[in-house]
């Protein structure tokens, strides 16, 4: 974790970040009024940043504390980034949704988790607690059940925010030679109907109520490049890019965001379950074909992306494709064994 005054950067670790946080942005903050760095850690050389901070007990560079609300988890992220706000997130039971539903509730965020998962989304309202997250059930297919969605979520929480459209499914494998235009069918209707329809019916609540939300889609790396999907499944994302451009358009008028995410390869439940093949055997997929190493893509990546486009902190971008992928779709691979040529040449 990085706190920064001014021109002073220092850093500190381990699980007292907390503790530390709370006494640093005390209203109290610039005298140390007796202020014993005891409490903060154990560690000598904690305490000695800490003390090199201060002079004649007033921190260096001090200046008003920011707001109060403002927290920190022990991972160093800040919270609260959605504090006051009302999320609904499709998909929501597992992968990519489950982990952006744990991540919006503890930013502050009070969330409608849906998906047709019952048992899975009962366990994850259940795991963080229904006071901030309720799930629903909701097949995207059917628009009236997006509309019922939509109205419980406004009967309960009086607003809605931010949608995070995620729910999604891979389809058939088939090649173009076979193609099931049954299971094609069933996967438009599913990644692009379903979301159009949730968009519809969320962009409404949000203009009814002159509410400048954030609308979010789940695309992939396979709606920037051909050959990394099955057909439906690639077809379906292209589409559902072109609908988050086309519905920014109009809804910009009425200061609602709309923007996509674009994963590389996640090992979620669905993709195992798409390839028949265990986490670590996505993951090890992944990262071989990937052009950023050293990292392996989670979810709880996708789910900050999400955080991050929901939040004021993006309260100007729009129309954007956050392409999630390491540089992956925009680097050919064929160039890597030119490269050390290349260098050895100069």
């Amino acid at each position: 974790m990085r706190f920064v005054e001014q021109n002073l950067v220092w850093h500190i670790g381990n699980g007292d970040v907390i503790k530390f946080w709370t006494h640093f942005w005390a209203p109290n903050v610039g005298p140390l009024n007796g202020y014993d760095v005891n409490i903060v850690s154990d560690d000598e050389m904690l305490q000695e940043q800490i003390r090199n901070v201060y002079t004649n007990d007033v921190l260096i560079g001090w200046k008003p504390p920011l707001d109060s609300s403002i927290k920190v988890d022990s991972n160093g992220y800040f919270l609260n980034l959605l504090e006051g706000k009302v999320a609904l997130i499709t998909g929501a039971a597992s992968g990519i949704g489950e982990e952006t539903v744990r991540l919006f509730a503890k930013n502050g965020a009070l969330v409608i988790a849906v998906d047709v998962q019952d048992e899975l989304g009962q366990q994850v309202e259940a795991s963080i607690g229904s006071e901030k997250v309720t799930y629903h059930h909701c097949d995207v297919r059917d628009e009236k059940q997006v509309e019922e969605s939509i109205k419980f979520t406004l009967e309960k929480h009086g607003r809605i925010d931010v949608l995070f459209s995620n729910a999604g499914i891979i389809g058939s494998l088939s090649g173009i030679l076979e193609l099931d235009l049954k299971e094609f069918d069933n996967t438009m209707a599913t990644n692009v109907r379903g979301a159009a329809a949730m968009m519809k019916h969320a962009a409404r609540a949000m203009v009814a109520k002159s509410i400048r939300g954030s609308i979010i889609c789940t695309t992939s790396v396979s709606a920037c490049i051909g050959g990394t999907g099955p057909h439906g499944y690639t077809t379906s994302k292209h589409a559902l890019l072109g609908l988050v451009r086309s519905a920014c358009s109009e809804l910009g008028a009425y200061g609602i965001r709309v923007n996509s995410i674009s994963p590389y390869g996640v090992a979620t439940p669905l993709a195992c379950r798409a390839f028949n093949l265990e986490p670590h055997e996505v993951e090890a997929n992944s990262c071989s074909q990937a052009n950023l190493k050293g990292v392996v893509l989670k979810a709880r990546h996708i789910a900050e992306a999400a955080l991050y486009l929901a939040s004021d902190e993006a309260v100007y971008i729009s129309g954007h494709n956050l392409v999630v992928d390491g540089g992956f779709s925009v680097v050919n691979c064929s160039t890597n064994s030119v490269a050390p040529v290349y260098t050895n040449n100069q």
